[in-house]
């Protein structure tokens, strides 16, 4: 329950009273014109009355107390929810309503000819919840009006069911639909429901919000025409795992991909204006597990080939490969975090490879771990045969003099007879 009020003193603080009995206790003191109740240090019960006043505090002295407030507690599931309908596709629409915590059960009506048609009743957590609402959604409609009521209701341990009120009624007239709402070229909204999506030609600046709460999209394909993702255009997209076609894109705003938590951030990298939290909550900056050096493995193939191998104990969005020569790192490749392995071709001689893993942070910009260096001896030289006798029979053997080298198989180029 909060209380708030008006002040023409401008007190610097407020003592809060509560009715106790006969006498008002003083309950809190706040900074502000406003109250909540704690239930841990005022507890209030439903069915009950209670009665309140403030008073203002200056150095410690009170002024005159204010009127006081009376306020009877009522259960959640007896209070009417606010019913709101909207269209959310070419046959379908979805209902929406404020959710008493202490519901059990909620009925769906259809108004037709002024009487109330059921549509659905099951327990409230059977219904989607998108926050504070609980979503209801019917598909298959005709075009036409429509109008729809939703009712609270509990449930008794034999099964008696109590009904709150009934919400007020809401309308809604179900039409053409449009999917994308646009000004000019600019993309204020997208409406639709499908996982992979590409914005249509022509479009340059998506705006504020235009995809926000989108939980069903999993890629976008800007079209290679889209300059600006502006604040918040794709936050909460908890399902988008990439983004293409951006070959135009120069600029991302605040928050812009804020809590896409499956979102393959390396279309960003090359992007010339990202906002320091474009990509907020989208991944772990607590998480520094991939910045320690990984254990690098070199393994001789012979014949001038080198393998590359490393653990998987330190996950990364992505590797690069260096080789360490006097005058700096001299970059090789660079590889998608699931790789593990890269063959490359050397000189004779030694060699020094080193690998660090690299994480993208919140705005999009690549970080990057420790390097992990290993080193290697490398005979690149063919094996050279100098003095080849056989002995070769049906069924016999080959035998080989004269080979330098260390290959565990040899192929010998001359055609042997007999």
């Amino acid at each position: 329950m909060t209380l708030t009020w008006t002040s023409k003193l401008q007190a610097p603080a407020y003592n809060i009273y509560a009715l106790n009995g006969k006498t008002y206790i003083r309950i809190a003191t706040v900074n502000s014109l406003s109250y909540t109740t704690d239930p841990a240090e005022y507890p209030m019960t439903i069915g009950k009355s209670y009665k309140f006043k403030v008073r203002p505090v200056k150095e410690e002295t009170e002024g005159t107390a204010s009127k006081i407030a009376a306020v009877s507690m009522i259960a959640g599931w007896k209070v009417a929810p606010v019913l709101t309908a909207e269209q959310t596709g070419e046959d379908q629409i979805t209902l929406r309503w404020t959710v008493a915590d202490d519901a059990q059960y909620y009925t769906v009506y259809s108004v037709v000819s002024r009487k109330n048609k059921k549509l659905l009743e099951q327990p409230a957590e059977l219904y989607a919840k998108e926050g504070g609402t609980y979503t209801y959604v019917i598909n298959g409609l005709a075009k036409g009006k429509y109008t729809y009521i939703v009712e609270p209701a509990i449930r008794s341990a034999k099964g008696t069911r109590t009904a709150g009120k009934k919400s007020a009624s809401a309308e809604i007239t179900v039409g053409t639909f449009e999917c994308w709402i646009t000004e000019g070229s600019t993309l204020i909204a997208y409406r639709g429901h499908d996982a992979n999506v590409t914005v249509p030609a022509g479009i340059t600046v998506i705006a504020e919000g235009a995809f926000a709460g989108n939980t069903e999209l999993e890629s976008i394909d800007l079209g290679n025409t889209v300059t600006k993702v502006e604040e918040g255009a794709f936050a909460g997209c908890t399902g988008l795992k990439t983004v293409t076609g951006t070959e135009a894109l120069a600029d991302i705003g605040s928050e812009a991909f804020e809590n896409c938590t499956q979102l393959n951030f390396n279309f960003a990298e090359n992007v010339e204006n990202v906002a320091e939290d474009a990509f907020a909550g989208a991944v772990d900056e607590e998480d520094t597990a991939w910045q320690a050096a990984h254990t690098l493995t070199l393994t001789d193939k012979l014949f001038g080939k080198v393998e590359l191998s490393w653990s998987e104990a330190n996950p990364a969005v992505g590797f690069e490969i260096y080789e360490v020569e006097e005058t700096g790192n001299r970059f090789i490749a660079a590889v998608d975090g699931s790789v593990r392995c890269y063959s490359l071709t050397a000189q004779t001689g030694t060699h020094t490879y080193a690998l660090r893993g690299k994480q993208l942070r919140a705005n999009g910009r690549p970080a990057y771990g420790a390097f992990g260096t290993a080193s290697i001896a490398v005979n690149a030289e063919s094996a050279t045969v100098e003095d080849v006798t056989y002995t070769l029979k049906s069924g016999g053997t080959l035998s080989v003099t004269g080979y330098t080298g260390t290959a565990s198989a040899l192929s010998v180029p001359q055609t042997v007879g007999g």
